[in-house]
């Protein structure tokens, strides 16, 4: 079960209202417990802004 976390932006809205993007703690957080749980393995790599020419992902707070 691929699973993406990205930093992915995209542009605002056409009423110039701004919208947190990131991804929720708990989205890589629960998959990941589960998957650990059932012993199969788990990867996770960052790819840094430089290379991807993106934003590095962020964790959003609650």
């Amino acid at each position: 079960m691929p699973i993406a976390v990205t930093g992915a932006d995209c542009p605002p809205p056409a009423d110039g209202t701004t919208h947190p993007r990131g991804y929720w703690s708990e989205d890589l957080a629960t998959p990941h417990r589960v998957v650990s749980y059932h012993g199969l393995g788990i990867s996770i790599a960052r790819l840094d802004a430089v290379v991807s020419a993106g934003v590095v992902p962020s964790a959003r707070s609650a």
